[in-house]
């Protein structure tokens, strides 16, 4: 089956079409089937599209939304019509950058994008992430893992309204001993083993295309640029951190961190880690 079907675009729009023009009422099933594409491919848009813009609005300025046009309050409010536009010319800009794609050489290009960009990053930043959390988050204590204990009460915000204290008590154990064990030990032996077992980086081919040695150069740089991006981001902070003489904020949220709605908050007040204090927003 290997040597006839292949993976990736040829095999949803060349060979399921293929399949579907054999089958009885093969058009309904290929409706279906696209649909369930859409559909899917609009569910992880929404995710992926959001995070950016949501990012992108934190960054900005508070006082840029003050000179939108708007009520401060209400369902049109200033703050939701700058994301609003946030999200218009970061989607337009994702229309440009998905041009070449289908130009008439977009799917070899795709072949090297997709072939570099989602090997192994993704495994790498939760790797990072499940350190970052387990280990730097917001340590007081250096004998033993006080990170986690201040993540996992975070976190407790969320599911503050479980049926009894059991519940909570296997839900906050089982999420501890994942962040600390089981998915960083999983994303490292991906990490280690695949390249190793996968051969990578393997030789490029589109069909019975094989693509020239400056193809594997563009794909180490797109593979090396999102990798970059965590240590310079890092840095970054460190240095923000530091210039406004306020080292903890590396790895500590505000003292105000937690739900925007003070019946919703758990703790203490007074600004102590871990126990959010009144709004302040």
């Amino acid at each position: 089956i290997h040597e006839v079907v292949g993976a990736g675009p040829s095999f949803v729009y060349v060979v399921m079409v293929m399949v579907f023009s054999q089958l009885p009422a093969g058009s309904s099933w290929a409706a279906l089937f696209f649909l369930t594409l859409v559909l899917l491919t609009y569910g992880t848009q929404l995710v992926v599209v959001e995070t950016v813009v949501t990012s992108l609005v934190d960054l900005l300025p508070r006082g840029l939304a003050n000179r939108l046009p708007g009520k401060n309050t209400g369902l049109m409010n200033k703050r939701t019509v700058l994301h609003g536009v946030v999200m218009l010319a970061l989607c337009f800009l994702f229309f440009l950058l998905g041009l070449p794609y289908v130009s008439q050489g977009g799917v070899y290009l795709l072949t090297v994008v997709d072939s570099f960009n989602g090997y192994l990053q993704p495994f790498i930043f939760i790797l990072l992430e499940c350190v970052g959390l387990t280990y730097l988050y917001s340590p007081t204590c250096r004998r033993c893992c006080p990170a986690i204990n201040r993540w996992m009460s975070d976190l407790s915000h969320m599911i503050r309204n479980v049926c009894c204290f059991c519940c909570a008590s296997v839900v906050n154990g089982m999420m501890a001993a994942a962040w600390l064990y089981y998915v960083p030990m999983t994303m490292l032996v991906h990490v280690i083993t695949e390249p190793i077992l996968n051969d990578w980086p393997r030789h490029l081919r589109y069909g019975e295309y094989f693509y020239p040695y400056w193809s594997h150069i563009l794909g180490y740089l797109i593979f090396s640029v999102s990798l970059v991006a965590v240590p310079i981001g890092t840095l970054v902070n460190i240095i923000i951190a530091l210039v406004r003489g306020k080292p903890s904020e590396i790895v500590q949220p505000p003292a105000d961190w937690g739900p925007y709605l003070s019946k919703h908050r758990r703790g203490l007040p007074g600004g102590q880690p871990g126990q959010p204090v009144e709004d302040t927003r």
